[in-house]
């Protein structure tokens, strides 16, 4: 049962990198992906553990996987740029669809 935990826990993480990479470039850093899928996998595994994890540049900080709030174990992408305009709310929310679709 723990092995088909940690394999589903993999493939969630490795399918949210997969599906954010195209629209942050900085996934396509070896070493910022396992960063993010390390946390996204912790994440599945352990519900009730916070997670906050930068997906842009760490000098902007503007995008950030968090935890799901109604969805326990999952992830959504949360826009932190002060003030947020209309185009950055637009791409939370297709982001956030996108995720939705991540099994």
């Amino acid at each position: 049962m723990r092995n088909d935990r940690a394999a589903s826990a993999d493939a969630y993480a490795e399918s949210v990198v997969t599906a954010l990479t195209p629209h942050f470039s900085d996934l396509e850093d070896a070493v910022t992906a396992d960063v993010v899928r390390d946390a996204v996998r912790k994440h599945a595994l352990n519900h009730g553990d916070h997670v906050e994890v930068i997906i842009d540049s760490a000098y902007v900080a503007n995008w950030r996987l968090k935890a799901a709030s109604n969805q326990p174990g999952r992830v959504r992408v949360a826009c932190y740029r002060h003030p947020a305009n209309d185009t950055d709310m637009e791409r939370e929310r297709m982001l956030n669809e996108l995720l939705a679709t991540v099994v």
